[in-house]
């Protein structure tokens, strides 16, 4: 959200709507849950736009690749609601908890392994739908091209910003924050 112009929308509505507009998900998870709307804000569970985010791709059957900060990661205790947040962090760890029970979450420990867990996620991604698309095998004697190409593909990022900042060499990234888009190219 850091990246968005002025505009005469609600933060939750502009999030949502970029998630319905990507054609991939990827949320990082950590240990703050977020900014919750109030209620009447789309938002009557009570729940933090990244975790909105996540539940609209979810719904809306959209690839949704999870990222979720190991617990032994050191972390700043002011970004870690365990220690801050009036519920001691219990959203946050449900949300985690379900990430890493229940969906194929990968786990991290600094941005270096995010940018390469994500950049692997991400090309397996697109070369599974590259196979999908192509009706007739090809088969080429000449050697695999040294870079993969593939049409722009929106990315919907959820999740703190602080692991954003150069995260994937060859994907250039723009809206770094929540419901921020990223654009293969």
């Amino acid at each position: 959200m850091e990246e968005y112009l002025a505009t005469d929308q609600r933060p939750v509505a502009k999030c949502l709507e970029d998630v319905g507009n990507a054609d991939i998900y990827v949320g990082v998870f950590a240990f703050r849950y977020g900014y919750v709307p109030p209620n009447h804000h789309q938002n009557p569970k009570g729940r933090s736009i990244t975790e909105l985010e996540y539940r609209k791709a979810e719904n809306l059957k959209k690839t949704c690749l999870t990222f979720v900060v190991k617990d032994t990661t050191p972390w700043l205790r002011t970004f870690d609601e365990a220690y801050n947040a009036a519920d001691k962090g219990d959203r946050i760890k449900t949300l985690r908890q379900h990430l890493l029970t229940e969906k194929m979450a990968s786990a991290l420990s600094n941005p270096y392994e995010l940018a390469s867990l994500v950049q692997t996620s991400i090309t397996k991604y697109l070369e599974k739908r590259k196979q999908a698309n192509s009706s007739t095998p090809q088969v080429s004697e000449a050697p695999p091209p040294r870079y993969l190409e593939y049409p722009k593909t929106r990315v919907a990022l959820s999740g703190p910003a602080a692991f954003y900042g150069g995260l994937c060499p060859g994907v250039l990234w723009s809206g770094v924050g929540s419901g921020g888009r990223c654009w293969i190219v």
